[in-house]
């Protein structure tokens, strides 16, 4: 890479790379816009090599579960050697895809894993994620990554799960975890709007359960991410360089801005997006991904 090629301020330091060809889960809130569009792994090295011309310094993997793709833990160990410019990598996994292996690929690549938890049962989570058996596979790896890598917890807060949330965090305080993330349920993607009638929180209701778990388990790293907050910060691309954001006119909706290899992708970009936020998402997952 030669460096950015892009013109003008307000690069994206931050962008989520989904994998959005195919997922393992059927989850009934889900936000993601996928398109079936398979991809080599060349593609990937295409995109991620284009991303940090764009300016990225973090990169969050996510889909989908990246691990279901063979040759994903390869990619992982490319941007740790070869693109020194990413100081920083998450990557969301469903921990279907996990395999023992995995481990020693996580331990030496990745700084943060993002693993998702919307229920203190089976029973809550599976109403949730539509999988029984799925929170004991999450938990499984939780407990597997303990003292190799810091682990963050995504919760999606929603009118199901809202009332378990007090008994979700004790469970949590069981394990050692970075950042226990509360999203507030976001009807934004085809599936997620399709759902909303029986998803959907005020937002002084999602607060209330914020509230309610700050207060009976306060020693817990809760991070706080009401959907208006953040609707402005991401940058997304999927792994053909599909390159889309939250529409700045319709924060539940999508925009497709075009390829990420597109002359213009920031200008495109910044016409939906802040830049400040963006960073902003950055700084604090570094600030609390601490060593383990």
């Amino acid at each position: 890479m030669t460096g950015h090629t892009s013109t003008g301020d307000g690069l994206p330091t931050r962008v989520s790379f989904n994998f959005l060809d195919r997922c393992n889960l059927a989850c009934r809130f889900c936000y993601l816009p996928f398109d079936g569009r398979a991809s080599a792994y060349d593609t990937w090295l295409d995109v991620v090599g284009r991303l940090v011309e764009l300016g990225a310094e973090s990169i969050t993997f996510g889909g989908g579960d990246p691990f279901r793709y063979r040759r994903f833990p390869e990619l992982l160990g490319h941007v740790r050697a070869e693109l020194p410019q990413i100081t920083f990598v998450q990557v969301d996994t469903n921990a279907l895809g996990w395999a023992e292996r995995s481990l020693a690929d996580i331990a030496a690549t990745v700084d943060l894993v993002g693993l998702p938890v919307d229920g203190s049962t089976d029973a809550v989570h599976t109403r949730m994620r539509d999988r029984a058996g799925h929170l004991d596979r999450v938990l499984h790896v939780v407990e597997r990554l303990q003292g190799q890598v810091p682990i963050k917890i995504n919760t999606v807060v929603s009118r199901v799960n809202a009332g378990d949330l007090v008994q979700l965090g004790r469970l949590l305080s069981r394990y050692r975890i970075a950042i226990w993330s509360l999203y507030e349920f976001w009807p934004v993607g085809p599936i997620a709007v399709r759902n909303k009638p029986g998803f959907q929180l005020g937002a002084d209701e999602f607060a209330a359960a914020v509230d309610r778990v700050v207060s009976s388990c306060p020693d817990l790293p809760v991070e706080v991410n009401a959907a208006a907050a953040r609707s402005k910060s991401y940058f997304f691309t999927s792994q053909t360089g599909r390159a889309y954001a939250v529409d700045g006119a319709d924060p539940n909706a999508y925009v497709e801005l075009g390829s990420v290899h597109d002359e213009d992708i920031v200008r495109k970009w910044l016409d939906h997006a802040d830049p400040t936020s963006n960073a902003h998402r950055v700084r604090e997952r570094r600030r609390r991904s601490t060593p383990c």
